[in-house]
C-alpha cells in the first residue's frame, strides 16, 4: 500500500502546485467527515472517500482492498 498524507488545517486549504498535483493523480482519499467538506472541491470528479472513525480495523480493511495509492488528508497532532 502507497500512502500520501497531506497536512491541512480546519479552513479551506490552499494547496501548493505540488500538492495539486499529487490529488489530481489520485482516485482514493481518506480523512474526517470535515476533512471531506474541506477539500472536496480539490477531489476529482470520479474520487473514491474514505472516512476515518472508529472502529479503526474497518478503515484499516478499506485501505488493504485497495490497489492504488491513498491520499489522507490529516489534521491536529499527530496530524488526525
Amino acid at each position: 500500500m502507497v500512502f500520501y498524507v497531506i497536512g491541512i488545517g480546519n479552513t479551506p486549504p490552499v494547496f501548493t502546485k505540488e500538492q495539486q498535483n499529487r490529488i489530481a493523480a489520485c482516485t482514493v482519499f481518506s480523512g474526517g467527515v470535515r476533512h471531506l467538506e474541506l477539500v472536496k472541491k480539490w477531489l476529482p470528479t470520479n474520487f473514491e472517500w474514505i472516512t476515518i472513525a472508529s472502529p479503526m480495523q474497518a478503515v484499516f480493511n478499506q485501505y488493504q482492498q485497495k490497489d492504488t495509492p491513498i491520499l489522507i488528508f490529516a489534521s491536529g497532532n499527530p496530524l488526525f
